[in-house]
């Protein structure tokens, strides 16, 4: 059926136009097929860091560690207490003689343009960190530091620690915290962030949230355990150019084309 009046090419345009969006949102959403291997939605493995891990950092377990594992958390998020509650003390106990983990506090909402913001309770709490981690109080007790009533308990313990925590001093070695901290890629994304990589190699996995144990366990392990030796295959035949074309299958992107094309020559025909 052919259309002569202005009518019919309008419907002829506005056709072609439903078509073409139509087949750019399917496009849209299986161009999640393009995503690299290395990301599934949980982590990105393979990336590399600038994060200097020998200056001022707060540390336990390996010292002359297999595997560097970074905690970029913050001392007030609910994912963070999760994380520090639930699945840090299942990891120490695992690998405190392989592994390094190091509190890198998390700039996340903390600097703005380069200056420091000071989200109700985030300086206060992370100030007594510090002076704590240097009085080798810090790692005895992590879920203090998400407690509303941390000064107290602290002080208790150590009553130097409030004029430490309220020294200029220490307001400046959180901005260098912060500012390191910006230095890794995503970091900006939110709290918890990890990070887990290889001190031979230097590859990284960033895994993002706080992720069941299994996620972590995972990802240290593949660092740890030597690679498995390769499985001896039996070379599969070449298959004859009649089999090829059979067994060949255009692409989804191809098949889309395919599509679009039948449908606008519907629309002229």
């Amino acid at each position: 059926m052919r259309y002569n009046n202005s009518m019919g090419w309008l419907y002829k345009y506005f056709s072609i136009l439903i078509v073409i969006s139509s087949a750019f949102i399917v496009g849209q959403v299986f161009a999640f097929e393009d995503v690299p291997e290395r990301y599934d939605g949980r982590a990105v493995r393979d990336t590399t860091i600038s994060y200097d891990a020998t200056v001022d950092t707060i540390t336990t377990g390996a010292q002359n560690p297999l595997v560097r594992f970074y905690l970029f958390i913050t001392l007030y998020d609910g994912f963070s207490e999760k994380f520090i509650k639930e699945t840090f003390p299942i990891l120490d106990a695992l690998y405190k003689d392989r592994v390094q983990f190091i509190f890198a506090p998390n700039p996340y909402l903390s600097l703005q343009n380069g200056n420091f913001v000071n989200v109700p309770g985030t300086y206060s709490t992370l100030a007594y960190a510090l002076c704590a981690s240097d009085k080798g109080l810090f790692w005895k007790d992590l879920t203090v530091f998400y407690d509303k009533k941390f000064e107290t308990k602290l002080l208790e313990i150590s009553p130097e620690l409030e004029e430490c925590a309220g020294s200029a001093k220490t307001q400046e070695r959180i901005m260098t915290y912060f500012k390191r901290a910006k230095s890794v890629p995503n970091i900006n994304l939110g709290s918890p962030i990890f990070i887990i990589q290889s001190t031979s190699t230097g590859k990284a996995t960033l895994i993002f949230g706080a992720q069941a144990e299994s996620v972590f366990v995972e990802n240290i392990d593949n660092i740890l355990k030597p690679p498995e030796e390769p499985v001896a295959r039996i070379p599969k035949a070449t298959p004859t150019p009649e089999i090829a074309r059979e067994e060949a299958s255009p692409s989804f992107f191809g098949r889309l084309i395919e599509w679009i094309v039948s449908k606008v020559g519907a629309i002229f025909n």
